[in-house]
């Protein structure tokens, strides 16, 4: 499942291409978590500038809730890039409920 894209010019890909999945839990959202008392919060405020298809907010909204987390998660991506991340790939079973804009071309979203 090809879930990353790569840059035509640089060649970088967005996510580790081997399990984007699991970078995105273990190495961008895991951290976080463990560090900060989620516990006490009532509200989580998310921004992922460089969104790609908004993997790691789909990812930490998923684990938001597997942690028990109850209160308001706002969430923004901002993509300087947007040409760079289409088509759409499949959508992970385990994200469904967490991606709502999952397929939407550019131009659909707010």
């Amino acid at each position: 499942m090809e879930l990353s894209f790569q840059h035509p010019r640089s060649g970088e890909w967005a996510h580790d291409c081997r399990d984007p999945l699991r970078e995105a839990r273990f190495t961008y959202i895991a951290p976080i978590m463990e560090s900060w008392p989620l516990a006490t919060a009532n509200q989580v405020r998310m921004l992922e500038v460089g969104f790609g298809r908004g993997l790691n907010t789909a990812m930490a909204s998923c684990m938001l809730t597997e942690a028990g987390f109850v209160g308001e998660v706002l969430a923004y991506g901002c993509e300087p890039n947007p040409q760079f991340v289409q088509p759409w790939p499949q959508l992970p079973a385990e994200l469904e409920a967490y991606a709502p804009w999952w397929g939407y071309a550019i131009d659909d979203l707010p």
